[in-house]
């Protein structure tokens, strides 16, 4: 989260520089040719979200708001008509702030804007039980408010996120960090059990009285900063977690989540304000700790152009077999162009399965210009629609969960394929004068067409607009874009590789499926032909067990059939959870006995569940004989690659 303005003018320097790094260039360029690659695909894309915060507690009661941040309707915010932008992702932010008195102390401030304080559920230390009086459940009512209209607008993935502990378990007895020095550590040691009790108490209210299900609780924000203090000019909630204080912070939570019952909550971490102080946080935990860390969160403030090592905190979370969310971005160009190119560099380079705005209202002095949507938190009021929306729309409404994101072959672009609707989708900026692009779709087996556009141009001109005016020459075809614009392409019936027989990329026939992560054959555990018989990893021995028969219905999709039992790969229950478990079962044409089986690299392919969206991989990335199967959100890791070779 943005602390200040002073720290704001620490990374100017970097978004103003973004114009002449982005892919190379960001100055006018002559016509060319972009040539995505089908066969290079790197993850699953999972989620558009922002943090509900300090927006939520102000605006969190009015569903206009929530219908264009959460919708994807047309829908009407202060006499303007928008386009929703479809986020699914919400990250709710559990307060430190609190008015009570305990053991004579009282909250220290320290320059706290009230805008910026959000009350803490947990009153009081005198009892851990939620339903006692040392809790709260009435506060905080807006931003929850905004929280439960996101659900029932379609979000379907939350995160639980805090600054800071409640003010009486800091040191200072303030939510800002520590009063002296911002990089000393402000939580009191004695205090990480009661932090975690918290977090996962939040967690488990939410789920039996508000309905939502957290995927993820995040105990840090910008950790390792040193602004959360009174020299940083502190301005919010924050607090400061050295790396050697997080691990049993870490530990706690687990232990506290897992004795709830919270088992499938994944704790994500460090959450630190550069993709650099993330690799060197990660790597600073124990095998323990980062096995107890079920999500890589890093903020993206150094990601403008060629900041930081955005490829190798990839391939850390890939080898980890870790998602990977970029959980923070913001910035002051209301065009939206330096978002843009944020977003195309962070795609191309970084691969996150997730990514995060701030907050897209916002506006207050301090924060001129950082909203899409230009608003007043101390004031309440909601003001102009800036460029900056329009162009999130180009990104957000058309690559959606589900899609695979593919090499777009462009730094100025990104490239998504829905699997299921065989639809292509690319997103580009042009970030100088008027130019024509060129795609190249020569390299994909099939496509027909037909195309459609949208268009926004960050001066006067088109707001998000739709057209039909393009027509396919073979596989290619051009678009000319306006100076500083951004447009989207929708391009249907189109089919990856070079495959046969069903209209995929594999051809029909039997095969041994490889984990490329553990080298171990795809197994019926015991050899069991009966439904519900579960899925494993174990050495290949050409038992019939261990193959398994592809049939294409023509247009992309399988079904895996066993040789041995003549049943088919199918999820439990039908479920669309991450973790559960793939199963033997007498097919009947569900959508979770369909699979879509798509290139990455080395001859590896990744399994994707039709109505689940998720990925075949082995249980926890393990490589030992008898490692169950299940599925899970795309996250680049080996144990989510399998190779298709001759039984």
């Amino acid at each position: 989260m943005k602390s200040c303005l002073t720290r704001w003018n620490r990374h100017l320097g970097l978004v103003m520089s973004l114009y002449a790094v982005i892919g190379g260039s960001w100055t006018a360029r002559a016509d060319y040719t972009a040539t995505p690659v089908p066969t290079t695909t790197w993850v699953t894309w999972d989620a558009w979200g922002t943090s509900l915060a300090w927006m939520g507690k102000a605006f969190g009661n009015r569903l206009d708001v929530a219908e264009v941040l959460f919708g994807t309707n047309q829908t009407t915010l202060n006499g303007t008509s928008l386009p929703g932008l479809g986020f699914n992702f919400a990250r709710y932010n559990t307060g430190g702030c609190g008015t009570e008195t305990v053991n004579g102390h009282g909250m220290v401030y320290y320059g706290l804007i009230p805008e910026n304080e959000i009350e803490g559920y947990w009153l009081n230390p005198s009892s851990t039980d939620p339903s006692s009086p040392s809790w709260d459940w009435s506060l905080d009512a807006n931003q929850r408010t905004m929280l439960l209209n996101a659900k029932a607008l379609g979000a379907n993935r939350f995160e639980l996120f805090a600054n800071s502990p409640m003010w009486w378990m800091c040191i200072d007895h303030c939510p800002g960090g520590n009063g002296g020095n911002g990089a000393i550590d402000n939580l009191a040691s004695a205090n990480y059990d009661e932090y975690a009790i918290e977090l996962a108490t939040i967690a488990e209210y939410a789920k039996s009285h508000w309905g939502v299900d957290f995927t993820t609780v995040e105990a840090f924000n910008e950790p390792v900063s040193s602004w959360w203090g009174t020299n940083g000019a502190k301005l919010q909630e924050g607090c400061h977690f050295g790396n050697g204080s997080q691990p049993p912070v870490i530990n706690d939570l687990r232990t506290e989540l897992d004795n709830r019952g919270l088992t499938s909550v994944l704790i994500s971490a460090p959450d630190d304000n550069q993709f650099d102080q993330t690799i060197k946080t990660w790597n600073s935990y124990s095998a323990t700790t980062q096995s107890q860390v079920g999500q890589i969160n890093s903020h993206g403030y150094q990601g403008y152009g060629t900041g930081g090592n955005q490829s190798g905190l990839y391939s850390l979370a890939a080898g980890a077999g870790k998602a990977l969310y970029d959980t923070e971005y913001g910035d002051k160009d209301t065009s939206g162009l330096t978002m843009a190119g944020a977003i195309n560099y962070q795609i191309n380079t970084l691969h996150p399965s997730g990514w995060t705005y701030w907050q897209p209202l916002d506006g207050d002095l301090k924060d001129a210009n950082w909203g899409m949507i230009n608003a007043s938190f101390s004031a309440g009021t909601i003001g102009a629609i800036e460029p900056k929306y329009y162009v999130m729309a180009q990104y957000s409404r058309h690559i959606r969960q589900g899609m695979t994101i593919l090499d777009s072959g462009d730094g100025s672009s990104v490239a998504a394929y829905d699997p299921v609707a065989h639809k292509l989708v690319i997103v580009t900026s042009n970030h100088g004068s008027a130019q024509k692009v060129t795609y190249n779709l020569a390299n994909y087996t099939t496509v027909s067409g037909p195309i459609t556009r949208w268009n926004t141009v960050t001066g006067s001109g088109d707001k998000y607009v739709e057209y039909s005016d393009l027509s396919l020459s073979g596989k290619t075809f051009s678009s000319q874009f306006a100076a500083n614009s951004v447009q989207t392409f929708e391009i249907q019936n189109v089919i990856l590789g070079s495959g046969t027989g069903g209209g995929g990329s594999l051809a029909n026939g039997t095969y041994k499926i490889i984990n490329r992560n553990s080298g171990l054959a795809l197994d019926v555990v015991g050899a069991a032909t009966t439904n519900g018989s579960a899925i494993d990893q174990y050495p290949y021995q050409s038992h019939g067990n261990q193959q398994w028969t592809l049939t294409g219905n023509g247009s992309g999709q399988y079904t895996i059939t066993g040789v041995q039992s003549g049943k088919v790969l199918d999820v439990t229950g039908a479920s669309t959870a991450n973790g559960a478990l793939i199963q033997l079962y007498t097919s009947h044409g569900g959508a979770n006995e369909q699979w879509v089986i798509t290139p990455t690299t080395g001859g590896y392919y990744t399994i994707q569940g039709v109505q689940s969206g998720k990925l075949l991989e082995v249980v926890g990335g393990g490589t030992g004989s008898g490692v169950l199967v299940d599925q899970w959100t795309s996250n680049g890791g080996n144990s989510q690659q399998w190779s298709f070779g001759a039984p």
